[in-house]
């Protein structure tokens, strides 16, 4: 009963540990201002710390409860409306392009992405179809009404951080 118990103490501070992102994303995903592209995020960080706990615990007493929550976020994801997630996360002015691999998603798959979620969401194709491929593709190279210029980013983006640090 004392291994027990004295097993018990050495282990809590890993045992918050592995909890501790799991809290976190609960809170997060269940704010009244969450956003789909906060919830995709949320996936990523969560898989990659869970990932981290893999790779530097090894053969600890906590591998096969760390391999349930990374299976768990896995049929998660699979479950999930994907390309709405990250469409979201495509369309933020701050992120767009530059986060993803272009080998992987391409500005090709993206359009398909949004094209496919806009005939959905809205049960629209012809010549607004066409509108919307090209105000994305304008879009993702900042071009125009998109560019860098029009839309203030940097003040914008220096707002935010100073409103966040603020907090």
């Amino acid at each position: 009963m004392l291994t027990l118990g004295r097993y018990f103490i050495l282990n809590k501070s890993s045992i918050k540990t592995h909890l501790a992102p799991l809290a976190v994303a609960a809170n997060v995903t269940q704010e009244a201002n969450t956003h789909c592209d906060h919830v995709l995020f949320i996936f990523a960080k969560m898989f990659k710390t869970y990932t981290g706990f893999l790779i530097n615990e090894g053969n600890s007493t906590f591998v096969h409860s760390v391999s349930v929550i990374l299976d768990s976020i896995e049929t998660w994801w699979a479950k999930a409306d994907q390309n709405l997630f990250i469409t979201c996360l495509f369309l933020k002015p701050f992120i767009c392009s530059k986060l993803f691999n272009a080998n992987t998603i391409s500005l090709l798959v993206m359009l398909g992405m949004i094209c496919c979620l806009y005939i959905w969401v809205l049960k629209m194709d012809g010549d607004p179809l066409a509108t919307l491929t090209l105000q994305v593709m304008k879009f993702s190279s900042y071009q125009r009404q998109f560019s860098e210029e029009m839309w203030s980013v940097d003040i914008v983006h220096k707002a935010s951080m100073d409103e966040v640090g603020a907090l």
